[in-house]
């Protein structure tokens, strides 16, 4: 089977294919931010995301002509609706890792390498090999004796990630214009009743945002505002941006 995975990043009064990768026949997955934008509903080939899911399958041929059809679009656009297509929340942006797969945490307390593993696009079991690089200890060992409680920071997050650790963000735009320049946002969030929790937040849409949550699942959210007050029960309080 050949596989796609295919990022467009918009950015700016740009626009840019990037991450093509290609291993070896006609029905692929791929991983893309078209504009979602009326003008282009119909010529668009677009990829739907499912819950649980984020690699859509395509068929090439319907990915060829939606690429061309695309590109005639965006070069008719001015540059002022290139901007506005860029930022407004018309834009469907998904980061660099919308092609990994949501992961579960095995343990009670590693969340925090489970969204390492989500935004490396590794497999679900490496999770284990952060937290045995952390202890020094040999945790890969299938259950959740002798390293489950082990919790980590922000700056293991940074540390593992190659990410950046920063506050939460200041506001909507902020957050929306770091997703579409292709960062994914590993969430710290701080529970009203004490302890902590790690969140992918991956991209969004119209408004609507999607969440790679380690013990709820992968999810929609309708608001930024149910963001920062995390599921009712914490606060969004710092950010691993990778």
């Amino acid at each position: 089977m050949m596989r796609l995975t295919f990022c467009l990043f918009v950015i700016g009064l740009a626009a840019a294919l990037d991450t093509l990768t290609l291993d070896a026949e006609p029905s692929f997955k791929v991983a893309m931010t078209p504009l979602h934008d009326p003008v282009l509903s119909a010529s668009w080939a677009r990829a739907t995301w499912q819950k649980g899911t984020s690699e859509p399958l395509m068929n090439a041929s319907a990915l060829k002509d939606g690429l061309e059809k695309w590109h005639t679009v965006w070069n008719s656009f001015s540059e002022e609706q290139r901007w506005q297509a860029t930022y407004n929340n018309s834009v469907l942006a998904r980061s660099n890792g919308v092609g990994s797969e949501y992961c579960p945490q095995n343990c009670p307390e590693w969340c925090w390498a489970t969204c390492i593993c989500i935004v490396k696009n590794q497999p679900c079991a490496d999770e284990c090999q952060y937290v045995s690089q952390k202890t020094g200890q040999q945790c890969c060992t299938g259950d959740c004796q002798a390293c489950g409680k082990v919790t980590g920071t922000a700056d293991d997050i940074a540390r593992y990630t190659g990410g950046m650790s920063t506050g939460p963000p200041n506001n909507e735009q902020a957050l929306q214009q770091s997703l579409a320049a292709g960062k994914q946002n590993i969430a710290l969030i701080q529970w009203y009743q004490g302890g902590g929790h790690a969140i992918v937040v991956s991209g969004y849409s119209g408004g609507k945002y999607q969440v790679e949550d380690p013990l709820a699942g992968s999810a929609t959210y309708d608001s930024f505002a149910q963001l920062m007050n995390y599921d009712g029960r914490g606060r969004w309080s710092g950010t691993v941006l990778v």
